[in-house]
């Protein structure tokens, strides 16, 4: 092989390195510069996880849910097959709390949590498990996956459905992985409609009853 052949073998790798990390059009303002003394929202883990695995040399993936479904979600305890969750010790004891939360998460919220390398030549992979408390069975599942060579890989599972759509974010250099989920405007219309489809002659007879109930007691 003559130099010039390798030269160009190893641009067209680089361009196709480049090429298959790049993000879509939906990715999130990048945020690097924070300062973590007060620090809230989804990219001060992410920022900060970003930070600790620079500084080691090790792949790391931040998950970010943003619930706008109406109701609380839930989630099983988050499952990691490789890496670890960010610690509050990890980076000079900054108070930031990265590992995943027992409490649900209340509507108009946001959860995030960020795993880092725990091995040498390791890489990133979890799965995590939510439940939407709308006393049905809607459920959902993320999973994430950064290996040791190869872009990251984020994928949703159980959304949407007729009730509720999700919208995903990239951002910091696709370390942060962010989904909100919506309910639809029908669904949240659908609680106020149905008083309008009960005919008015319908109550009349309750309200003489009831009336009737607190004169005779």
């Amino acid at each position: 092989m003559s130099p010039k052949q390798f030269t160009l073998i190893i641009n067209l790798f680089i361009i196709l390195l480049i090429l298959s990390t790049s993000i879509d059009s939906n990715t999130l303002i990048e945020r690097d510069n924070i300062d973590f003394t007060p620090c809230t929202g989804e990219f001060c883990c992410a920022s900060l996880a970003k930070k600790i695995a620079e500084k080691n040399f090790a792949h790391v993936a931040t998950i970010a849910i943003v619930n706008k479904s109406g109701y609380n979600i839930t989630h099983l305890p988050v499952t990691l097959e490789d890496g670890r969750f960010v610690k509050h010790d990890d980076h000079e004891n900054i108070d930031i709390n990265c590992e995943p939360q027992t409490e649900p998460l209340v509507n108009d919220q946001t959860e995030t949590f960020s795993s880092i390398t725990s091995r040498v030549f390791g890489g990133v992979k979890g799965i995590a498990i939510f439940t939407i408390n709308d006393g049905g069975s809607s459920t959902f599942a993320l999973f994430w996956n950064v290996p040791t060579i190869g872009p990251p890989i984020y994928e949703i599972e159980g959304l949407p459905n007729e009730r509720y759509y999700n919208e995903t974010k990239y951002g910091l250099d696709n370390t942060l992985y962010q989904v909100t989920i919506h309910q639809y405007e029908h669904v949240k219309n659908a609680v106020v409609n149905v008083w309008f489809i009960i005919p008015p002659y319908f109550f009349p007879p309750f309200i003489i009853l009831f009336v009737s109930r607190i004169i005779t007691v």
